[in-house]
């Protein structure tokens, strides 16, 4: 019997999206794959076929501008200009499963309760409320999704998210249960804990984009706080121009902060790997910060760090229980400098050692090879 064949879709670029590379990478051992996205995927093999092929027409955008004008919501309807060619897709690829990203996608391919494939939604967050501390977008495209969600989540042949807040909020509210899956990276066996940086100065790093949302300056201001005994890296993608130059210009005048050039996706656990303690404040500005759990506490794992994380849900959680490190008490620059100035040397190698013996347990193979079971059982 021959490979059976997945299809993948994305609103969002394939080549550097680290749930979907992990994805892709995991299911190309077992399954034909065919991907849809806004660029092509990291692995050449792969058949592609770009997203632009799968956009509304000019007369689907300009009926949608007015109906949002004239109503004041987004139109839920389908584009039979784009249901025509994803059932050209369909037709062609002949897909066993289909692993939707974006929920604008999911009336396309759950439109017939009679279909030969089964759908799987990969959710990378509450799409809902993903940026419900703006109000405007909250009525429009957070009304939406929500609707997606009701009408769609019920259809689905199995739900993937990635954190257990958000998974019983989709239980409690549409009666849908779901696999957990974070966004955790691989597994690195090669690594272990770096010595630890004694007597000082401790070396800190923080990594990701510079996003003002994220309200980073905050760990900038804790650096100042903990003086010359406590360095802090930086290695940030300027995502947003002017806030990063705000933040250039914030550790400059700080001697005990650097923001360092980033690396390619994957030299960031071995790079970081060198530092003693892997730091992430994250204010809850929206329902998706409150209960995040990003990419980037799985790499401070995989780096073999001790963590120090602000009070968000799941991300203490998941600290405390295989206690990688400490907790701040709140989001703010002294909570969090307090938090770190009570760890001694021997903390901070201790929580290294327990971030190795977590590893594996914490690794996207563990939690992929639970997703290829769920895929096989629907």
């Amino acid at each position: 019997m021959g490979k059976k064949n997945v299809l993948i879709i994305s609103l969002f670029p394939l080549h550097n999206g680290p749930r979907i590379i992990r994805e892709i990478d995991i299911l190309k051992l077992k399954y034909n794959i065919t991907a849809v996205g806004a660029s092509a995927p990291h692995d050449p093999t792969i058949e592609y076929y770009p997203l632009v092929k799968y956009d509304y027409s000019i007369a689907d955008k300009i009926f949608r501008k007015l109906y949002r004008i004239i109503t004041g919501n987004l139109y839920t309807g389908i584009s039979f200009y784009i249901d025509r060619q994803f059932q050209n897709l369909i037709n062609k690829v002949k897909p066993d499963y289909v692993i939707i990203h974006s929920p604008v996608h999911l009336p396309y391919f759950l439109r017939s309760r009679i279909r030969k494939y089964k759908v799987i939604f990969n959710a990378h967050e509450y799409h809902p409320l993903e940026f419900d501390e703006n109000g405007t977008w909250l009525k429009l495209w957070g009304k939406y999704y929500y609707q997606l969600y009701r009408k769609f989540l019920p259809r689905v042949d199995l739900l993937i998210n990635v954190c257990k807040s958000i998974s019983e909020k989709c239980e409690a509210e549409f009666g849908k249960s779901s696999l957990i899956i974070p966004n955790a990276s691989g597994y690195q066996p090669h690594l272990t804990p770096s010595a630890t940086n004694a007597p000082g100065p401790v070396k800190i790093i923080h990594h990701g984009g510079a996003n003002r949302e994220r309200k980073i300056e905050i760990m900038i201001e804790a650096a100042q706080i903990l003086g010359q005994n406590y360095q802090l890296d930086l290695m940030l993608t300027s995502s947003h121009e002017e806030y990063y130059s705000d933040l250039i210009k914030k550790a400059e005048k700080s001697s005990n902060v650097k923001i360092i050039n980033p690396v390619p996706f994957d030299k960031i656990i071995p790079i970081i790997n060198q530092y003693d303690i892997g730091l992430f404040n994250l204010p809850p500005t929206s329902y998706n910060y409150k209960v995040a759990l990003p990419n980037k506490l799985f790499e401070f794992i995989q780096a073999r760090l001790c963590i120090v994380v602000s009070p968000s849900i799941e991300m203490a959680q998941l600290v405390q229980q295989y206690h990688l490190g400490v907790v701040s008490s709140d989001y703010t620059a002294a909570g969090i400098a307090d938090a770190i100035k009570k760890l001694s040397f021997a903390d901070i190698e201790q929580y290294k050692k327990n971030s190795d013996m977590a590893a594996f347990e914490l690794s996207a193979e563990k939690y992929m090879s639970e997703f290829l079971k769920a895929m096989e059982t629907i």
